[in-house]
């Protein structure tokens, strides 16, 4: 596969895991207002239910946050690596 496509893969990913991120705003809340000028974030029966707090709010958002960024930077680091060690050993 050409570099190029790869790339575009990449982004692709990065561009989806932004959006379905930030979907969770979407349907987790909406405003009310609150006779006058405040609005009051009122929950939605999916953003009070358990089982997605558990699964989306707990697990989903370390797993993309922390944990897929640090095992992407490790191997991108290691190809970048292993790349300038054999440029340097055509020298």
């Amino acid at each position: 596969m050409p570099r190029v496509h790869v790339a575009a893969l990449v982004w692709i990913i990065i561009i989806t895991i932004i959006i379905v991120n930030n979907i969770r705003n979407v349907i987790f809340a909406y405003a009310v207002s609150d006779a006058g000028t405040d609005y009051v974030l009122v929950r939605t029966e999916l953003g009070s239910n358990s089982f997605y707090q558990l699964l989306y709010c707990d697990i989903a958002y370390y797993l993309f946050s922390f944990i897929v960024p640090l095992l992407l930077l490790a191997v991108f680091n290691t190809r970048l690596i292993l790349t300038y060690r054999g440029v340097a050993s055509c020298f």
